[in-house]
């Protein structure tokens, strides 16, 4: 304020205009990489069940304990952010370390080789669901049960159905628990009949190198969007940041929906991928402009004032 002659601090602020450009980056790539944290947060649970035949309980369970183990190592993560601040540029941390390794996480992610997932039929699995709801519930089916299909399907699982027999831990028995233990990526997912499928390791892979890369590129994107805005006040900025977090973690269960159960991990990954790098270069070709500096650096009525007192130079700024 008293570097530029303002009577008040808000006339100071808005004589000087943000960087809109530098802004609206850190707003996007705040976004892309929310987007790709919630979209493995939020695919991880159905992928192992698809990928690696594990039933909901054991994913449900392993997921837990993985993104708890996650959420420590982010705690550690968070610490190294200064020091490593203190040796290098912001802006390369945030693209070397932040968006590179979240990139590879998704490239990790893509299978190239190996067998195709274990795939249940969804009508098998269905119609054993209906066949509980009739046995063991006494509900009327609109429409009736095959009973020759279905045991032809079950008699390669090794089982067979009786529709006889009402006692529910029997029923459950012979209905793989009402069809909750086919296992597998469901036989609607054409894809899985001819892509490869993920390694449990590729899948720990993936995710460790995400869960450092997210927390040091968010944490970084703050940081410098904060700074890019100066002492101005941020409120609206921050609200449009935050924004585009949330919008992102919408898009996460759509992109699931629509991209994944549809087109398969090499659609979902390759485009996430694609996504990352595109920001990475972006950043990597703009970082000097997105480096914060002093909005008053440079300017002939806001330079240091210069005064000579006892023959010694003196910074009065």
């Amino acid at each position: 304020m008293v570097k530029e002659g303002k009577e008040s601090e808000k006339a100071t602020w808005k004589g000087v205009k943000p960087d809109y450009f530098a802004a609206w980056t850190y707003i996007i790539m705040f976004f892309v990489i929310v987007f790709n944290f919630m979209l493995m947060e939020t695919l991880g649970t159905p992928l192992i069940m698809d990928q690696l035949g594990w039933s909901k309980d054991d994913a449900l369970f392993y997921m837990g304990v993985l993104l708890s183990v996650c959420a420590l190592c982010s705690i550690v993560t968070f610490p190294l952010i200064p020091v490593l601040s203190r040796k290098f540029s912001e802006v390369k941390l945030l693209i070397w370390v932040g968006f590179f390794l979240v990139f590879i996480g998704r490239m990790l992610c893509i299978p190239f080789y190996g067998p195709t997932p274990l795939v249940y039929d969804v009508n098998l699995r269905l119609n054993l669901s209906r066949f509980c709801d009739q046995q063991m519930k006494n509900i009327t089916l609109r429409d009736q049960l095959n009973y020759h299909q279905l045991n032809e399907s079950l008699h390669k699982l090794g089982s067979y159905l009786d529709p006889d027999i009402t006692n529910e831990m029997e029923v459950r028995q012979m209905t793989f628990d009402c069809g909750d233990d086919l296992l597998g990526c469901p036989s609607n997912q054409e894809w899985c009949n001819y892509v490869p499928a993920i390694t449990f390791a590729q899948f720990i892979l993936c995710f460790i190198l995400t869960v450092i890369g997210y927390p040091i590129g968010v944490t970084l994107i703050q940081t410098l969007f904060s700074k890019l805005l100066g002492s101005r006040p941020q409120g609206v900025w921050m609200g449009l940041m935050t924004g585009a977090g949330c919008l992102s973690r919408i898009m996460g269960p759509v992109f699931v929906t629509y991209i994944y159960q549809t087109y398969g991990t090499i659609w979902t990954f390759g485009l996430t991928a694609i996504m990352m790098v595109v920001g990475l270069l972006w950043l990597l070709y703009f970082r000097r402009r997105l480096e914060p500096h002093d909005p008053y650096e440079g300017t002939q009525e806001m330079k240091d004032l210069v005064s000579i007192n006892d023959g010694q130079k003196e910074l009065l700024s």
